[in-house]
Order: C-alpha cells, then sequence, then structure tokens
C-alpha cells in the first residue's frame, strides 16, 4: 500500500509539474503572440478545447483503422501481408502519434488555461490516463508496428524471420484493445466529467461533530 501511494504521489508531482510548465509556456505563447491582456490569452480556450477533441477522434479512429485492416484485408502471401504492415505502421506514424502529440499538448494547456481544472478528480484521471497511452503507443504500438513492417518486407524478400515476425507481433490483439479502452474512456471522462472531487471537510467542524456524538453516547452525562 506504501509502494502504491508513493507511486501515486508521484505521478501526481511530475503532472503537476507538467501542467506548470505548460501554464508558463501558454502565458509565454500568449505574450509573444501579442496579447495584451490575460483574457486575450484565455480567449483562445475554445480553440484548445477544438484542438484536444478533433486530436482524440482521431487517435481512436486510427485505432480501429489499424484493428480494421488487421482484420478483414487479406494477407495470404508474404507481399501482401508485408503491404498490409507497411499500411498499418503509416497509421501509426501519421495519425495515432500525431493525434496523441495534439491531445497531450492541447490537455495540459487546457488546465494551464483554467486553473480550477488542478482541483477535479477527472482531470487528475484524465492526466495519468494520456501518460499511460502516451507511453502505451509510442512503446507498444508504434514501435511493434514499424519492427512487424522492417521484418515482414525481410520476409518478402525470403529471408527467414518468422520468428522474429512472431515476437513483433505477440499480443497485438490485446495491446489494441487496451489502448482503445483508455483511449474512448479519456474521452468520456472529458465529456462526462464525473464530480470526482475529493472533499475536506474543515477540523473545527470536524471536532464538533465528534464531540456531539460523545455527548449522544453518554446518556449520563445529561442526567449529571
Amino acid at each position: 500500500m506504501r509502494a502504491k501511494g508513493a507511486i501515486c504521489e508521484s505521478v501526481r508531482t511530475y503532472t503537476r509539474s507538467a501542467i506548470l510548465a505548460a501554464r508558463h509556456a501558454y502565458m509565454m505563447i500568449g505574450i509573444a503572440a501579442g496579447f495584451g491582456r490575460i483574457n486575450d490569452v484565455l480567449s483562445i480556450r475554445p480553440l484548445l478545447n477544438f484542438f484536444h477533441k478533433v486530436s482524440e477522434g482521431g487517435l481512436i479512429g486510427g485505432l480501429a483503422c489499424y484493428m480494421i485492416l488487421l482484420a478483414y484485408v487479406p494477407h495470404d502471401t508474404p507481399a501482401a501481408y508485408a503491404n498490409l504492415r507497411q499500411s498499418i505502421a503509416a497509421i501509426s506514424n501519421y495519425v495515432l502519434i500525431p493525434s496523441l502529440a495534439v491531445a497531450l499538448v492541447s490537455g495540459l494547456f487546457l488546465i494551464a488555461a483554467h486553473p480550477p481544472f488542478m482541483n477535479k478528480g477527472w482531470v487528475w484521471i484524465k492526466a495519468l490516463i494520456g501518460f499511460v497511452l502516451f507511453k502505451a503507443v509510442l512503446a507498444l504500438v508504434a514501435a511493434r508496428a514499424d519492427e512487424a513492417a522492417l521484418v515482414s518486407e525481410r520476409l518478402a524478400n525470403g529471408e527467414q524471420v518468422q520468428g522474429l515476425l512472431n515476437s513483433a507481433i505477440a499480443n497485438e490483439w490485446m495491446t489494441l484493445w487496451l489502448v482503445m479502452t483508455l483511449s474512448v474512456l479519456s474521452a468520456a471522462l472529458g465529456s462526462w466529467r464525473p464530480r470526482l472531487k475529493r472533499r475536506v471537510r474543515p477540523a473545527s467542524q470536524s471536532g464538533a461533530e465528534v464531540r456531539s456524538l460523545e455527548d449522544a453516547d453518554l446518556p449520563g452525562k445529561k442526567a449529571a
């Protein structure tokens, strides 16, 4: 439990640092663009929100295209399979990674532009999902897609690299479904915005409630 708490606190610290850095960058960009007042800088929030929503849709759509190609495109011959893997690698490099990058940057800038978001539980969950997606897409989806494309091309040229190919595509469907689930969950949190704010009662109020409960549990005290 202590290790889990330490990991959560580290993630929260890094996320807060990233948000603060994004806030400073956001203000500097606004100043460089010639905005004279803070309200002028904050007025581009709708544009950031637009980019964030579009990029989330691009990420989910790119993953859907990846799965459809993998499931339905014929790849009976090594050459056809190599072409399939080249198409998947192109989707990964030109749709998934750019969409994820825009979603992360615009999301951080949105939090920086609206500081009350830092007190919302759903924002922290969404930020955590974003960092997990960043790691998963880069290390598991995109990297393996590129590796599979290269190995399948060698296989089409007659090289015996079936073992390398099996290693590159191991657990591919499980990874895709995991990333898809996290992407949909992130988009749902941004639209639904559940109330996950932690309520902290004042110490004086808690003490008064404890004293009232103690008096209720001691009826002899009233008789005295």
